[in-house]
């Protein structure tokens, strides 16, 4: 599904994830909406300052890493998509980015498809 999931009222996000077995989510809204959208999904950051910004929220994150740039050079621990790894790993399986899985706090994934070169960060 494409879109911002933050997009949709609380109540209703609630609804549908209490009546799945799993899902996933990452918000660029996370800034914006009410905190609670943290135990849903993940923040989807963009540079140093994001994932430090979400981090200090309590957001678990989704950092796409400009090509070639190490994980080690971030300033908190993270671990690797694990679709980025095994390409038999998919989001539906793996379920880890759900907002409150205490071993997917920090999720990154180097850009990857056509656009991956023009994946930079300003800071």
């Amino acid at each position: 599904m494409y879109g911002d999931p933050a997009l949709i009222p609380l109540n209703i996000v609630s609804g549908i994830v209490d009546n799945c077995d799993g899902h996933t989510g990452y918000t660029h809204q996370w800034k914006h909406v009410a905190p609670e959208y943290m135990n849903f999904f993940q923040a989807s950051c963009d540079s140093v300052s994001d994932l430090e910004s979400a981090t200090n929220l309590g957001y678990g994150s989704f950092t796409v890493l400009p090509v070639g740039m190490d994980k080690n050079e971030l300033p908190y621990k993270t671990s690797r998509c694990p679709a980025s790894i095994n390409p038999n790993i998919q989001c539906i399986t793996c379920g880890k980015c759900d907002g409150k899985n205490k071993f997917a706090r920090r999720v990154v994934i180097e850009a990857h498809g056509k656009a991956a070169a023009k994946v930079e960060w300003s800071d």
